[in-house]
C-alpha cells in the first residue's frame, strides 16, 4: 500500500509505503539537481558530510552516541545519477514502534535528526566545518581513485564516458578527481543552499508508523526558507547512430574487458518500456539469456557476458570478460544473438522463463525497506510509474511481437576494449 501527499506548491512529492513486514522504518529526503562536473562530486561529498555530524551533535562520536540512545537508529546519505540529473538522498532508519520498549515512537526523533543534518549543519565561517570537509573530500578522492581497481566497473564507466561525451550522463557518479580536488567548503555550501531553495524534493517513508509526523515536520522546514522550486526533470532525446565509435586502452590485465553500448529510441520517461526490459533480459540479463547460454556456455567466447538497461537514457550496455585473441569472435557472437532476437528466431520457452524471472526479481523489492523505497524512487519520473504488482501484470501481457519490435529499436553505438599492455597478450 502506498499513499502520496500533495505538497506540489512547495515542489515536494511524498510517498508513504505502508508495510508491516519490516522491523524498521525508513525515511528519506531526496533532492534532484542538474548533473555536471561540479555538482556530481559536490553531491557525493555533501551526502556523506551532512550525515557525519550536525550543529547539535558536532562530532561523529556524539552523533553516534545519540543514535545508540535511539536503539541503534542510523542516518546516512548517498548520491546517484538519474539520467542527466543527480539525486542527493538523506536517510534515517529506526525501529518500528512495536519493536521498542513501551511501543516508543522514534519517527519524530529521526525526523528531527534529518532536519538537523539538512537544515542545521556544522558550519565554520561561510562554509561547512573545515576539518569534516577535508576528511570527506579525501574519502571522495579515494573513492574516485579506487574506481580503477574494479576493472569490470572501470570498463563500463569508460564506455559510457565515450558514448555520452556530449551528455552529463557520461560523467561518473562521483565525478572526476580534478573537479573534486577543486571543491571548497564555501562553494559546496552555496550549491546546497541553492538546492534547498529550488530543487524538487521527494519525501519517502517505508514501514509502519505515522507518515504525517515525518512529512509535516520536514515540510515546515522548507516553508520557512522561502522556496522557489523549479521544474528539474531528467530528459530524453533519441540519438541516431551514424557510425560505430571504437575506443581501446591498454593496462596490465590478464583478461580483456569488452563493453558495447547500444542506443534505443525507448525511454521510461516518455513511454512504456516493459517490452524493452524483457528483451534485454532475454538478450543478456539472466542465466537463461541468449548471451549466457550461447555466447558464454556453448561458444565459450566470454568469461561473463551480461546486458543491462539504463532505462531513463534508453541505453543498453553489454559487458563481457574475454581472452585477448577472441575479441572479434566475441563481438560477432554478441551481435549475432541480437540479430536472432530481432528476427524472432527464439522459442516461447525463453519468453516464459523471462516472465517468471522478472516476476521473481520484482517480488524481491519486498525483501527490504531499502529495496522497496528504491523501487519507487527510481521510477519517480517515469511516464507510467508502476507499483510492483502493476509491473508484474504488465510483464505477463508482453507479447512476442512487442519483444521483437523492442529489439529492432536497438543500434550499436560504441565499442570499448580494455586490453593488456603490449607483450602481455
Amino acid at each position: 500500500m502506498s499513499i502520496q501527499k500533495d505538497l506540489s506548491s512547495l515542489g515536494i512529492k511524498t510517498k508513504y509505503i505502508k508495510s508491516n513486514k519490516f522491523k524498521t522504518v525508513r525515511m528519506s529526503v531526496s533532492f534532484i539537481a542538474e548533473a555536471d562536473n561540479f555538482t556530481l562530486p559536490a553531491s557525493a561529498l555533501l551526502c556523506k558530510l551532512l550525515t557525519r555530524s550536525t550543529a547539535k551533535y558536532p562530532t561523529h562520536l556524539e552523533l553516534s552516541r545519540h543514535l545508540n540512545m535511539l536503539y541503534g537508529a542510523r542516518i546516512f546519505g548517498g548520491s546517484a545519477k538519474m539520467g542527466n540529473k543527480v539525486m542527493l538522498k538523506f536517510t534515517a532508519e529506526c525501529l518500528a514502534p512495536k519493536y521498542t520498549p513501551n511501543n516508543e515512537d522514534l519517527i519524530s526523533s529521526c525526523a528531527a535528526l534529518l532536519e538537523d543534518a539538512i537544515f542545521s549543519p556544522k558550519l565554520s565561517g561561510d562554509g561547512y566545518d573545515e576539518e569534516d570537509f577535508i576528511i570527506e573530500k579525501n574519502q571522495l578522492l579515494d573513492t574516485i581513485d579506487g574506481r580503477i581497481n574494479s576493472k569490470r566497473g572501470y570498463a563500463v564507466t569508460r564506455m559510457l564516458e565515450n558514448m555520452c561525451k556530449e551528455d552529463s550522463f557520461g560523467i561518473p557518479t562521483e565525478g572526476y578527481r580534478e573537479d573534486a580536488e577543486r571543491l571548497t567548503s564555501k562553494a559546496v555550501r552555496e550549491f546546497f543552499e541553492d538546492v534547498l531553495k529550488t530543487s524538487p524534493v521527494i519525501l519517502t517513508m517505508v514501514g509502519e508508523g505515522s507518515p504525517d509526523v515525518f512529512f509535516e515536520s520536514i515540510s515546515k522546514k522548507f516553508e520557512n526558507i522561502g522556496r522557489t522550486p523549479v521544474d528539474i526533470k531528467p530528459e530524453f532525446t533519441p540519438v541516431s547512430v551514424d557510425e560505430v565509435k571504437t575506443f581501446s586502452e591498454s593496462m596490465e590485465v590478464s583478461q580483456g574487458k569488452l563493453v558495447m553500448g547500444f542506443r534505443t529510441s525507448v525511454s521510461s520517461l516518455n513511454q512504456d518500456n516493459i517490452p524493452l526490459r524483457m528483451m534485454v533480459d532475454i538478450f543478456g540479463g539472466s542465466p537463461y539469456s541468449r548471451l549466457f547460454t550461447e555466447v558464454r556456455e556453448k561458444q565459450s567466447l566470454c568469461y561473463y557476458c551480461t546486458a543491462r538497461l539504463f532505462a531513463i537514457k534508453g541505453i543498453v550496455c553489454v559487458d563481457s570478460g574475454v581472452e585477448f585473441d577472441t575479441v572479434d569472435k566475441a563481438k560477432k557472437g554478441i551481435l549475432d544473438q541480437l540479430d536472432i532476437i530481432k528476427n524472432g528466431e527464439f522459442d516461447d520457452a525463453i519468453i516464459t522463463a523471462s516472465k517468471m524471472g522478472l516476476t521473481d526479481s520484482v517480488k524481491s523489492a519486498y525483501d527490504s525497506n531499502a529495496e522497496l523505497e528504491g523501487w519507487y524512487l527510481t521510477r519517480i519520473f517515469d511516464k507510467n510509474p508502476l507499483t510492483p504488482e502493476e509491473f508484474v501484470e504488465r510483464i505477463n501481457k508482453v507479447s512476442r511481437e512487442e519483444i521483437i519490435a523492442a529489439a529492432n529499436t536497438i543500434n550499436l553505438d560504441t565499442i570499448y576494449l580494455l586490453k593488456g599492455v603490449e607483450g602481455d597478450e
